[in-house]
């Protein structure tokens, strides 16, 4: 082997483990959702990247986020969908609609809502900023005291 071949193999052996590299790094959009996850749990959220369930129709199958928000004494097995108007439809008994009445802001960016014990389970798209969650937060945890 010449030195010119060589110089040439090795260069092609550093570029492949470079970019070997580079493709493990995070992109934007990941480092931001980390971020946006990490408030989150620093809100008191429970954050999850879940199979969409099966009545969540634009997303079956798919992995969506799932975001976990304690309610003491929330009755289970209440679910929320929206519909094509802007208007949600909840099935099951209890307060959820008039939770979610209160969260005008942040509805067009679920994809659905759901309770299991003592939980509200929020699927959507987390496209929103820290600053956006904190908001979010607080304007849920008054909505979850204002409806128990």
């Amino acid at each position: 082997m010449s030195f010119p071949t060589g110089l040439v193999v090795g260069g092609l052996i550093l570029a492949y483990i470079t970019g070997q590299w580079l493709m493990l790094r995070p992109s934007g959009r990941e480092r931001e959702l980390e971020v946006l996850r990490e408030a989150a749990r620093k809100q008191g959220w429970s954050v999850h990247l879940v199979k969409a369930p099966d009545w969540i129709a634009k997303h079956q199958g798919s992995l969506i986020a799932r975001y976990d928000w304690a309610w003491p004494d929330c009755p289970a097995g209440q679910r929320a969908l929206p519909v094509p108007q802007g208007e949600w439809v909840t099935q099951g008994q209890g307060n959820l609609s008039q939770v979610l009445a209160g969260m005008q802001p942040w509805l067009q960016r679920w994809k659905g809502v759901d309770t299991v014990h003592d939980q509200l389970r929020i699927y959507w798209d987390e496209q929103a900023s820290p600053e956006e969650i904190a908001l979010m937060t607080g304007n849920l945890r008054q909505q979850t005291l204002d409806h128990p």
